[in-house]
């Protein structure tokens, strides 16, 4: 069973999450609004 997570590792994947997720609801087109990306 592992230990205590390292708290840089937490922090660096919660960073390049909050990264993705943006990109994935701000920036990429969605096929619900015909290619388009969302306005802003």
């Amino acid at each position: 069973m592992p230990e205590a997570r390292d708290p840089l590792h937490l922090r660096e994947a919660q960073v390049v999450i909050g990264a993705w997720r943006d990109h994935y609801n701000r920036v990429r087109p969605h096929s619900s609004l015909s290619y388009r990306r969302p306005p802003l």
